[in-house]
């Protein structure tokens, strides 16, 4: 097995499909009847885009006969608490790059909206068990929208490349 730490496309891939979904449902007809499903698909989002900074791509040998196993892509972070779980895992060099791109892109500080949303993916998922609630929906969109630009520009760097603007 061969293991390598570096940024994930095919992790961040999702992670920015749950953010169009989430943005298509935000900027439509009926955001509060459609809450649960923003909040989940942006805070996955969130969840996706951090986890792809420290993704890895497990290769098995070749087989007895010579056939290439498929490849299987994982995320070297776990959980689903965006700030507490994921975020605090997070190699410190990775935690502080993502500070730094997240504040330039959106002039705000990252981790107060981690705090903020740490729960949010479980709490919206599960929502018929819990009594009441309040959603930062703005601040989510925000968060979503700012780690999945600063997650890539994170990988562009990490290849070479110039990041977006």
């Amino acid at each position: 097995m061969s293991k390598k730490i570096r940024p994930n496309g095919r992790i961040w891939v999702g992670a920015e499909q749950f953010c169009k979904a989430a943005d298509a449902l935000f900027e439509g007809d009926d955001l509060v009847g459609l809450v649960y499903p923003v909040v989940v698909n942006y805070a996955l989002s969130v969840e996706l885009a951090l986890k792809s900074t420290v993704g890895f791509v497990d290769v098995k040998p070749p087989t007895m006969d010579g056939l290439v196993p498929a490849a299987r892509t994982q995320a070297d972070a776990w959980g689903h608490k965006l700030h507490s779980e994921v975020f605090s895992r997070l190699p410190g060099a990775i935690r502080a790059e993502l500070e730094t791109e997240f504040k330039t892109l959106t002039q705000q500080d990252l981790q107060p909206l981690l705090l903020k949303c740490n729960d949010y993916f479980v709490e919206a998922r599960y929502a018929h068990e819990y009594i009441g609630g309040y959603y930062d929906l703005s601040g989510l969109r925000t968060l979503a929208q700012g780690v999945l630009k600063a997650t890539r520009n994170l990988g562009l760097k990490s290849e070479g490349l110039p990041p977006e603007k």
